[in-house]
């Protein structure tokens, strides 16, 4: 047996008992939570908290959440004040936000564009590759899904500022369970595999960019495969609002 598999089998234990998985989350937390400048893979967490900058108390929706610190797009808007909801398809993953994020509501549940009984793929206990599109190999779990709207209503949200989602493959299926009607984030930031080749031009024309236009949403900025959608109203401010002074140094 090699040391990766050892490894996992060591981790799993860990999971399943109770007292030894409570200290395992704690010391994955502080391990994660020494002060850096951006926190999500890709640095997206520059680009939110420019834009949410004069913003100290809002309301986020993270839909993938994986982890409350790393690869977290709302980890700085949580630590000046922000509160939300965090949905991941992974118990674990939950565990960590309800350590961590006490205050919010955390949801170990799939967000789809109905409301029904699946299965997701299981690669880890807490990955980012798990996903309710298919994966060869992986683990099929049992999990409930809704959709945006249904979640909205079922937990009277009166505002979300921000939305992200990040659900390996399933974001379109996500995103057009949202009628963005009732309520409207100012942002919503989206991973759009669809257009993995970093080709701008085909990014305007496929069908995630078209969704959004006929919503009234404009693509504000593209990092690797995060794209920023801003409702189309703040467009003629974004400049009085755009903190483009962040210090990159730390104090």
């Amino acid at each position: 047996m090699n040391l990766k598999k050892i490894e996992i089998k060591i981790k799993n234990f860990i999971i399943k008992n109770f007292f030894f998985k409570k200290i395992y989350f704690y010391l994955k937390i502080i391990k994660k939570a020494k002060k850096r400048y951006y926190y999500a893979e890709n640095s997206e967490d520059v680009i939110v908290n420019a834009l949410f900058d004069k913003i100290k108390k809002g309301v986020y929706l993270d839909i993938g959440c994986y982890h409350p610190i790393r690869g977290s797009l709302t980890y700085k808007l949580f630590k000046k004040g922000w509160k939300g909801i965090n949905v991941d398809l992974s118990r674990e993953s939950i565990d960590l936000f309800d350590i961590s994020r006490p205050k919010d509501l955390n949801l170990n549940m799939a967000i789809s564009d109905k409301n029904i009984t699946t299965k997701y793929f299981q690669v880890g206990n807490i990955n980012q590759a798990n996903s309710l599109e298919k994966i060869n190999g992986a683990k099929k779990i049992q999990i409930d899904s809704i959709n945006i709207d249904t979640l909205i209503k079922k937990f009277d949200l009166k505002k979300i500022d921000y939305l992200n989602i990040d659900a390996e493959g399933a974001d379109y299926k996500i995103i057009t369970g949202f009628s963005l009607k009732k309520i409207r984030p100012i942002l919503i930031t989206i991973e759009d595999v669809n257009n993995n080749n970093f080709d701008l031009k085909s990014l305007l024309k496929n069908k995630m960019n078209n969704f959004f236009y006929k919503k009234n949403y404009f693509l504000y900025s593209r990092t690797a495969c995060t794209s920023f959608y801003v409702d189309i109203k703040y467009k003629k401010i974004i400049h009085k609002v755009l903190n483009t002074t962040i210090d990159f140094t730390f104090k």
